[in-house]
């Protein structure tokens, strides 16, 4: 984890003035997101974070990485620690807030299998979130993919847990 912190401290500053960077540090922010040890929740709290901050400040540099490791965003929403969630949420808002519009198609199939039912409840209301808020962000793009969402959206209805229906 000491070269990652490393990684996450000068990513801000290597992100705008040398992108290549990214090609190796989203990579690792997305592995050190899903790991579910106790002694890991600091870690992927800081990753989800770091993420968060990239989506924020470096989108239209970062938002291929970004949204290429968006699974392991959701992926972490289904942790057991209350402040790793908190941060997967922060870190899919952020990039959702930010990122262009026609990325939508893109992250699509990857809200859609973070949503399957064999996945945390937590992580299926933070998909089924993502996709309602694309109605907001991206009104034009998830209309013209409602014949693919409506059918995983209805999926959802009479689901057992009130969060994620």
């Amino acid at each position: 984890m000491d070269s990652l912190s490393q990684q996450l401290q000068s990513l801000s500053v290597d992100a705008k003035s040398n992108w290549s960077v990214l090609s190796t540090t989203v990579p690792a922010m997305a592995e050190a997101m899903v790991k579910t040890g106790k002694d890991d929740a600091a870690g992927s709290v800081a990753a989800l974070n770091a993420y968060a901050q990239l989506a924020s400040d470096n989108t239209a540099i970062a938002e291929p990485f970004l949204c290429a490791s968006f699974g392991s965003v959701l992926a972490a929403a289904g942790s057991k620690a209350g402040d790793v969630r908190k941060a997967a949420e922060a870190a899919a808002n952020a990039l959702l807030k930010d990122m262009n519009s026609n990325c939508t198609r893109e992250l699509l199939p990857i809200l859609f299998d973070a949503a399957k039912v064999e996945n945390p409840w937590q992580q299926r209301a933070l998909a089924l979130k993502c996709i309602a808020s694309l109605g907001d962000l991206c009104p034009d793009q998830l209309g013209n993919a409602l014949p693919e969402v409506v059918p995983e959206v209805t999926a959802h209805i009479t689901d057992v847990k009130k969060d994620v229906s």
